[in-house]
């Protein structure tokens, strides 16, 4: 059994934030209060819970979250967000939104990460 099965979150901080569009748990979110939908785009954090416009939701922005994997990604990597809110290895010149606690090998598959980029 790989022990990507037992990963788990330590949020410190939950925040809310009211949805700009529809929002999608495990996914990053941005400073406009809408899921990521650009590569690379700066993250406030990880939506907790899915949300519909307009209605509150709850994120993590500082510890530990569990965020949905865009690619496979190896432990200790920098991730940014991919057009869908999923994290994907970041890239020259793209935001650092965490970096992965655990390596995850499976695609749409939770990874645990540190929520910022140090």
């Amino acid at each position: 059994m790989s022990y990507e099965t037992f990963q788990t979150e330590k949020p410190i901080l939950i925040d809310t934030g009211i949805a700009n569009g529809a929002v999608t748990a495990r996914r990053f979110v941005g400073f406009d209060d809408a899921q990521i939908t650009v590569k690379g785009t700066q993250a406030k954090g990880v939506i907790m819970e899915d949300a519909d416009s307009g209605d509150t939701y709850s994120f993590a922005s500082v510890g530990t979250a569990l965020v949905m994997a865009g690619e496979a990604l190896s432990k200790g990597v920098q991730v940014t967000s991919n057009a869908l809110g999923k994290a994907v290895v970041a890239g020259q010149g793209e935001h650092i939104n965490g970096v992965t606690k655990y390596a995850q090998s499976l695609v749409n598959h939770l990874v645990e990460i540190q929520i910022g980029g140090t």
